[in-house]
């Protein structure tokens, strides 16, 4: 035998496909959560580092107000300007003091550039020989009248200087005693000499990353990283977006970024890091996928051709086996191959070899038993036919018996006979309904039916029967509507029989218990009796036709119960025991029109 037939090897490489593909997917899905989980780390790096120097840029800033702020209310200064607000002129003496006070800011903080006073209409009041106020240039202009407007420390507009440096301004109204503003204090701030440092620190985003900062117009306020040439002007919107996590940078290299707005300065600090720097960790981790997954491979592969193996061997078996069958031989031998799934199939093809012979038997008997049903069917439409034919003469009989109870003169023997004529008569007729209502088909009208006044009526009708032997029934309602959707005629049908088969069962003096309720499956009739009860032979048989226990009646009531709850959709279940009484429940299930109390 070869090592694997046609079909072992489609089931080997069907194994195989699918282990390969379910291994690639798990190990793409493992990539695509690795990379987002490394991306979304270096973005949250990044965050860090732009908002960790825009909060250094924003008290930096906040520093330079304090100190122009302090500057603009020393004594001397004040007492200059409030001589100013009388004479409208500095004298030398003062201007010399103002000199020496700037000169001793540059020599403190060597963070600012050219710095002095102005009047408010842009005039120099008193500047440093190395001064650059640039009197006429509109930001320091716009700054001025700030400044006079709000008393608080105002940064410019940045702005390139003669020798092409970016410059702002740093304006502080100074105000006389009696707080009138007098001129303004301006000190000159160089971007190289400041801000650029703290945005130089790149620690925190690797070899490749880095931090610049730029106005919301676009202007660059620090040089990049890798240019040379100074750009001075930048837009956000040129940016190239490659995907939701990254995009292409100035320098055409795709990073991911953050931008925080300074919105007090009007600055934006970016700070981006190369997409190869960031998903450098991933590297290891796809190594480490592409072992496991060929490991896997290797494993499946080696599994998968033991179970075709496994599940070839026993169907060639069972192959050749069905061949044996297939020309009439039954007495087969098949190896057994353990307790599995495929060996239990192999059992069961050797039982089912062994009873085939038995099988055609008994398809033989079925066949006769068929004919026989339709012979049954036969006899079933020529009783409705005798049927028919004999209640005229009943009905002529019963008339002709009522006719003599009402107007012949009987001794006492005359009416004993004429009652017993009476009485034969009509269990004739019932004889007789019961034939006709077994051989006709059932059609169920459904309407709304109230069940426990339908229950109650039944009652109602047997009470004469009920006081011959002295019992009595015993109704278990709860104090619910139960309405149905049913066959109302067919139902009183039902608990007519079985109510009537309740009372000749039970002995005299007993009680009949009639219980109404509703379960998960639908309403439930319940009819006991205390009678002597039924085997189990008697119980596997009380719905066949023509099977009765008594003398007086043709075994048809509890067939014709069982046709009408099958027509109804109904269910019905019988319990008993010999020498404890019998208990019927019918189960009328929910539907989709029935009314509950629900």
């Amino acid at each position: 035998m070869p090592f694997l037939s046609p079909f072992g090897w489609r089931l080997f490489i069907t194994f195989s496909l699918l282990a390969s593909l379910m291994v690639t997917a798990i190990g793409m899905i493992g990539f695509i959560q690795s990379r987002q989980s490394v991306l979304k780390r270096a973005q949250r790096q990044v965050s860090l580092v732009g908002q960790d120097r825009a909060h250094e840029l924003s008290n930096w800033i906040l520093e330079r107000k304090r100190e122009i702020s302090l500057l603009s209310q020393l004594p001397d200064v004040v007492r200059i300007f409030d001589r100013y607000g009388e004479v409208h002129t500095i004298n030398r003496q003062d201007s010399l003091r103002l000199a020496d006070i700037f000169d001793l800011v540059h020599l403190t903080f060597s963070d600012y550039g050219p710095c002095g006073i102005m009047s408010f209409d842009g005039l120099p009041l008193v500047h440093v020989s190395n001064s650059d106020c640039q009197t006429d240039n509109p930001l320091l202009q716009a700054a001025l009248q700030q400044a006079l407007s709000t008393y608080e420390p105002v940064l410019s507009a940045l702005y390139l200087s003669s020798s092409n440096e970016p410059v702002f301004w740093l304006v502080q109204a100074i105000s006389d005693q009696f707080g009138a503003a007098q001129a303004a204090l301006v000190f000159s701030i160089l971007a190289e000499k400041t801000i650029h440092p703290i945005l130089a620190d790149r620690a925190g985003l690797g070899t490749s990353g880095e931090t610049y900062l730029t106005t919301r117009e676009g202007l660059l306020l620090t040089p990049f990283r890798n240019d040379t040439t100074r750009q001075q002007l930048y837009k956000k919107n040129a940016r190239i977006e490659r995907s939701s996590d990254s995009y292409i940078n100035y320098a055409g290299e795709e990073v991911i970024g953050c931008d925080i707005e300074l919105p007090d300065l009007g600055w934006v600090v970016s700070a981006e890091l190369s997409l190869v720097e960031a998903l450098e960790p991933i590297k290891k981790i796809i190594r480490q996928l592409i072992l496991v997954g060929l490991l896997s491979i290797f494993v499946i592969l080696i599994i998968s051709a033991y179970i075709s193996r496994r599940l070839t061997i026993p169907l060639n078996h069972l192959l050749q086996a069905s061949r044996s069958i297939s020309m009439g031989q039954f007495d087969l031998a098949i190896p057994q191959t353990g307790s599995d799934e495929v060996g239990a199939l192999s059992r069961q093809f050797q039982i089912m070899a062994s009873s085939l012979q038995r099988s055609r038997e008994e398809l033989e008997v079925s066949t006769r038993r068929l004919v026989h049903a339709e012979k049954l069917a036969l006899i079933g439409k020529l009783v409705a036919s005798i049927v028919h034919e004999m209640r005229n003469p009943l009905s002529a009989i019963k008339m002709n018996l009522r006719i003599l109870e009402k107007k012949a003169v009987l001794d006492k023997s005359g009416e004993t006979h004429l009652g017993i004529a009476k009485e034969q008569s009509g269990r004739l007729e019932k004889m007789l309904n019961e034939l006709l209502e077994y051989s006709k088909p059932v059609q169920a009208q459904f309407t709304t039916v109230n069940l426990k006044a339908l229950l109650l009526q039944t009652k109602i009708e047997f009470n004469a029967q009920m006081a011959e032997k002295s019992i009595s029934i015993k109704a278990s309602f709860p104090d619910l509507p139960f309405e149905v959707y049913s066959d109302p005629d067919l139902l009183a049908r039902v608990f007519d029989n079985l109510i009537s088969n309740a009372i000749a069962a039970a002995p005299a003096e007993s009680t009949i218990d009639v219980t109404l309720d509703e379960k998960d499956n639908g309403l439930t009739v319940t009819v006991k009796d205390a009678g002597k009860g039924m085997s189990q032979k008697v119980l596997e048989q009380i719905f066949e036709p023509f099977f009765t226990t008594r003398g007086d009646g043709v075994g048809l009531g509890l067939s014709n119960v069982k046709k009408f709850i099958e027509a109804l959709n109904a269910e019905i279940e019988v319990q008993s025991c010999e020498g404890e009484g019998t208990a019927i429940t019918v189960t009328i299930p929910h539907h989709d029109q029935t009314i509950s109390h629900r």
